[in-house]
């Protein structure tokens, strides 16, 4: 089916100046089965074969046929890509009309794009509403953060996340935030809610780069946290960055936390509110961000001074001293956090979580993604090493000017499994080996994870197999010695050696 079952594909094959924001669209000529249609089969590649995080899904105008894969991050400037949908039995798949499974492609589907320069005007950071909030009025005043150098800024609402069906479009704006006419008939029983976005225009009318995107609910009868009720206890209902986010860019200006009431502004200081950073290759408690501190109404914004920095952990840190205007105050001190973009990270919580399924369901994406980046720290130790400053034995010039990068890249992926599954029986041992006293009578929790664990464990050891697969057979490249991928006593990189550092 190559050439067949993909009729169409954005942005073009061999295309240039490609926009930092832009989304991938993947055209299909058959309704395809949705289940096959995920960041594993459709992937961004950049220059270096390095995997880039996707959100994909359904387009709403075309749900059975057009396929949206949208970045996690900005594109880098001046730079290839290629995207790839993967073909095979694993890959994408029709329905399956003629009870065959499906058509499918026989290989990859691939093709390269290349990026325009940065000299763009940057992203605005949308500040109200917050993403997922429930309102109980359509008659709402949107704000975003200033975008330098924006002589105007384009704002949108859809009523989908791909802005095929955009229901407001207005792009004279000229201040960093709207009201919306009220009179517009902006309908608000659309069950998966809007979506919003602004961008900045400069003033020769060249548009800046895309926001987030945000979603909110409209619901009438819902008690909205505009209209703050009058229960006596102060709750959070929402943070920017979400809670437990992974990979949130260092260029956000300010980290924001919203009540369910307006909140007194003396009680908000350095020690009832305040923010740790946590270097990911050092550890340790964390060290206070400096920061300036801003009260408006519901909402507490906290400004760096300094830029947010990579491969770090930040926490926020929200104490029982912070009042609302009538008295209401927190019933105990709480704290959210979130990652910086992690480099290198060769793969994503969410394909961890499906190669293991329930056994790291006790993990937040944020253990996950910690853990595959210093999986990756390993692998890419060993991967800058040659294959001939270790491997003499081997002849061949392309051999020994090749490196091992290929397979570990991959290879991150099945480590960080097994590295996860032997916390879970750690964890798991020792909370069956725990007993209980009732009166008289003693009880011993029981248990076991093998069965399932091996079943896991199968999963893993063809990830692995996958990986050599690509080393071997991919690259035009010869097979590292058996020695070197089981560990054995001859492995130019003995599994102790280079595992304990991290």
């Amino acid at each position: 089916m190559q050439g067949k079952l993909v009729q169409i594909v954005y942005p073009p094959s061999a295309s240039t100046d490609v926009a930092l924001d832009d989304v991938i669209k993947v055209q299909f000529s058959m309704d395809m089965n949705i289940n096959t249609i995920n960041s594993n089969t459709i992937r961004l590649l950049d220059d270096n074969l390095s995997p880039v995080p996707l959100t994909v899904f359904m387009d709403q105008s075309n749900p059975r046929r057009l396929a949206i894969a949208v970045p996690d991050q900005l594109l880098n400037p001046e730079t290839r890509y290629k995207v790839v949908v993967v073909g095979g039995e694993e890959g994408v798949r029709s329905v399956d009309v003629y009870d065959d499974g499906g058509a499918f492609l026989y290989v990859d589907h691939s093709w390269n794009f290349t990026t325009g320069s940065k000299d763009v005007l940057s992203a605005p950071v949308l500040t109200y509403p917050s993403n997922d909030l429930i309102l109980s009025s359509k008659d709402i005043s949107f704000s975003w953060s200033s975008v330098e150098g924006a002589e105007r800024y384009n704002f949108q609402i859809s009523t989908d996340k791909s802005f095929s069906k955009i229901i407001l479009n207005e792009d004279s704006i000229s201040t960093n935030s709207y009201y919306p006419n009220t009179d517009l008939s902006i309908p608000v029983d659309i069950p998966g809610g809007y979506f919003w976005r602004v961008r900045a225009i400069s003033p020769e009318g060249s548009f800046g780069i895309w926001s987030a995107i945000h979603q909110y609910y409209i619901d009438e009868e819902s008690t909205s946290y505009d209209n703050y009720d009058s229960v006596d206890i102060l709750e959070v209902v929402s943070t920017f960055p979400a809670s437990s986010e992974t990979f949130v860019s260092e260029d956000i200006h300010s980290i924001a936390v919203e009540f369910n009431h307006p909140i007194l502004p003396e009680s908000v200081t350095e020690v009832s509110f305040f923010v740790k950073a946590k270097k990911i290759d050092f550890g340790g408690q964390g060290i206070l961000v400096p920061g300036d501190i801003l009260v408006e109404d519901n909402k507490i914004l906290f400004s760096p001074i300094d830029p947010l920095e990579e491969n770090t952990e930040y926490q926020v840190y929200i104490t029982e001293e912070i009042k609302s205007t009538e008295g209401a105050s927190l019933e105990e001190i709480m704290m959210f956090r979130f990652l910086t973009n992690l480099s290198p990270c060769y793969s994503m919580a969410e394909i961890i979580r499906g190669d293991l399924g329930t056994f790291v369901d006790t993990f937040s994406d944020i253990d996950i993604t910690i853990a595959i980046y210093r999986t990756s720290l390993w692998a890419d130790q060993i991967a800058n090493k040659p294959y001939g400053s270790q491997n003499d034995h081997l002849i061949g010039e392309m051999q020994r000017n090749s490196d091992n990068k290929i397979f570990f890249h991959e290879y991150v992926r099945y480590e960080t499994g097994i590295k996860l599954l032997l916390r879970r029986i750690m964890d798991h041992s020792i909370i069956s080996s725990e007993s209980k006293q009732l009166g008289d009578l003693s009880i011993k929790k029981s248990g076991s994870l093998v069965p399932d664990i091996n079943v896991v464990m199968k999963r893993l050891e063809q990830l692995r197999d996958a990986a050599l697969k690509k080393l071997t057979e991919g690259f035009g490249t010869k097979a590292l010695p058996t020695s070197t991928i089981l560990g054995g006593q001859k492995d130019p990189y003995p599994y102790g050696r280079n595992r304990e550092r991290f």
